[in-house]
Order: C-alpha cells, then structure tokens, then sequence
C-alpha cells in the first residue's frame, strides 16, 4: 500500500513553520462526537515539549506497523530536531526513536526523519521521501539513503512491489522532473520510457493500479493539469476537469473511483481551507461526476482540510469551518451522502496528519496546545468508536 504526499519546493522546516503558525489551533478540550465512543488508553498521557513541532505524515503498513514523523524546533533554537515514532499494535502503544538534529539552511543535511513522505510496499520495506529519498526493509527501525536519488525528490506512490519517484536533478526544484521506476524498495531507479510533463512541476502522482497512473502537474504560474496513463506508463492523456479557477488536487486508490477537489482561493488565513467542488471520474478521467461534500447543503461547497478515498465507495474527510481544526466525516457511497464520526461544530478537532486503510480502520495524529504534546486517535470500525493514545516523547527533549 502506498500513499503520496503534495511536495513542496521547501524543506521540512517551511512546512513546520506554515503548521505551527498559520494552521494550527488548541483543542486540548475533549470534543463532541455526535455519539462516536472516546477511550483513552490506560497510563498514557502526553508529555510536554519544550518547543514548536508538527507531526506529518503517520502510516500504516498493515494493520499493525504504523509510522509518524515529528519535527520541530527545540525552545528558541533553529535547529530542526526530528524523530520517529514507531507501533507495531496497531496504534495502542508507540516508542520514540532517535533524534536527529539538523540545521535549517537552504540545503540542511537530509535525514530520514526530516522527510515529509512516507509510504509502504510489500510488507515491512518502505520510503521516507521529500525532498531526499531514504528506505527501509524493517518497518522504519533502519534507514538508508537510496544510493542512485536525484538531486531532489517530489512525490512517490508504491503499488504492490513497483515504486514510482519523481525525480529533479537540481536541489532548488527548479528544473524539469523526471518519473523514475524501480521493481523493489531499495531501486534502482530508471527513468520511464514516456514522460508525462517535460517541464513545471509535479504537485501528485497516484498509482491505483498497476497499469493506471495520475499525475497533477503545474507551471510556473501554478496552473494545474491532470496527465493520466492506462498503460503503465507507455502513454500519456491530458484531462480536462470542470474546475472554474483556483486550484486542483487528485485523490484516489481505486481507478473505478478516483477524484479531483477544485479549490476556490482561501479567505482566510489557512492556506488549505478554501472552499472545494467534488469531482469523481470511473473512467480515467475521461468523463466526471460532480458529488456532494462534506456538511454542505446540495450545491454549497465545503471546506475540507483532510480528503482520503480508500477502495470503490468510501472517502474519509475533515470538513474545517476553521482554520488548522474540524470536524471528521465519513462517506461509504462514493460521496452522496455523509456521517458525521468525530466532532461538531462547536467543539472541533485539530489533524496534523491523517491516514485511513479502509473503509473501517483510520488514525489521525492530533497536536496538543500547538504542539507540545501529540495525541493519536485510531477506530476499527468506521468511526463508530474511537480510542487515542499519547505518543511519548524523547526524554532529551522534555
């Protein structure tokens, strides 16, 4: 299983900076939950860091073997200190690893753990990437760096034992990708036959199958276009989704159901809260469907933070009426129609990263007092109930 991350141009350090300053907020309450179970695990608490952090991306690798990434800043410091946070009970309990402390320049020494990617093949071997490229082959106790990496790494999706990694030869970005394939975690890497874009950038890449393959691509004046394949990568089609400005994201794991949000500019100070048409295509992107979204009455548009389809029929969502925080809600018939599993409009959740694996397991990392502590809630039955756990901290950073 595999799941790709947007990429930016910036180092993990831009990104902590825009989570702990501009999308973050402080529901260390216990929210509502329109009648969801809460259960805490027993003798676990948060501690407190001494700093600002952000926790991106958690996955899962099976139902047991999960992930999560934290970064951050120690006190004053503009040291970037990272860590890994590793379960194999599926979410109950979770053991700090080592921390890495690197510096936040242009171009800071990449570690595993400063990656804002991850993403799971076959069993326990896995990638962290963006803007590097690290793997493992024992469910993240170990990393190496992948011997034959470009200069900078953007998006990379996994489907069963083929890994597909977007590749630039310059560190800045700013120069044309390249999609390179391998038939293992671990490479090498060799450039596909076809190119989908020979310039720009690739915001996404989605591989619901082994022959079918999205890529949302941008220019230079952050114009977006969907690339599609049906043949593994042997040719390229441009689609044309029906979105009347602002931007566009692809989403999806299935190719009978895969989705584009277009996205109106935001009117507030979140960069990822403006309101969002729901596009669905079960042809490639060849033809589209617009569907309802979350909390919206019929034809209004949401504003949803968090957009993960899982399989034919079900999407996960966190609809945010404000910034950094919202409400998570869940649909099994593709979009149509909508329950709402944790949350309400008064009291809200803040989601620092989500993951769902199907239609009834989902975990979701949430920041305490922006950042100080970190929570991870998790249900096995499609949100009916939910149990969370603190994630321990390090003792050097207590």
């Amino acid at each position: 299983m595999g799941r790709s991350l947007r990429r930016y141009a910036a180092p993990l350090v831009a990104v902590l900076v825009v989570g702990i300053a501009g999308c973050s907020s402080d529901t260390s309450r216990r929210a509502g939950t329109s009648g969801a179970r809460l259960t805490p695990e027993p003798h676990t608490r948060a501690a407190a860091l001494i700093g600002k952090f952000t926790a991106a991306p958690i996955v899962f690798a099976d139902a047991r073997l999960g992930l999560v990434t934290i970064a951050g800043f120690v006190g004053d410091s503009t040291t970037v200190s990272s860590w890994q946070e590793r379960t194999t009970d599926s979410g109950r309990t979770w053991t700090a690893g080592p921390v890495a402390h690197t510096s936040d320049g242009r171009y800071p020494t990449q570690v595993a753990t400063t990656q804002i990617g991850l993403a799971f093949g076959r069993g326990s071997a896995g990638w962290a990437y963006q803007p590097s490229l690290f793997f493992t082959q024992d469910g993240g106790l170990t990393w190496q760096p992948e011997p034959g990496r470009p200069a900078a790494v953007g998006p990379v999706s996994v489907q069963g034992g083929s890994t597909w990694v977007v590749g630039y030869p310059c560190r800045s970005f700013r120069c044309p990708p390249t999609l390179r394939g391998s038939d293992r975690v671990g490479g090498p890497l060799t450039p596909l036959p076809a190119q989908p874009v020979s310039s720009g950038d690739v915001a996404t890449l989605l591989r619901p199958s082994s022959s079918s393959a999205w890529v949302m691509a941008e220019d230079v004046k952050g114009r977006r276009r969907l690339i599609t394949t049906a043949d593994a990568g042997r040719t390229w089609d441009m689609r044309h989704p029906p979105c009347d400005g602002g931007t566009m994201d692809a989403y999806g794991d299935d190719p009978t159901a895969m989705y584009v949000v277009c996205a109106a500019p935001s009117t507030s100070m979140c960069d990822n809260c403006g309101a969002r048409v729901l596009l669905r295509s079960a042809d490639n992107g060849a033809r589209w469907t617009r569907v309802e979204t979350p909390s919206a009455p019929p034809g209004t548009p949401a504003q949803f933070q968090i957009f993960q389809p899982v399989g034919s029929s079900t999407i996960w969502a966190m609809d945010a009426s404000q910034a950094g925080a919202g409400i998570v809600e869940r649909s099994t018939d593709g979009g149509r129609t909508w329950r709402r599993v944790l949350g309400t409009a008064a009291d809200q959740y803040a989601i620092d990263s989500f993951f769902a694996a199907d239609a009834a397991h989902a975990w979701f990392v949430r920041p305490i007092a922006h950042g100080v502590g970190f929570e991870v809630y998790r249900t096995s039955d499609g949100g009916h109930s939910w149990q969370h756990s603190a994630l321990p901290i390090p003792t050097t950073l207590r």
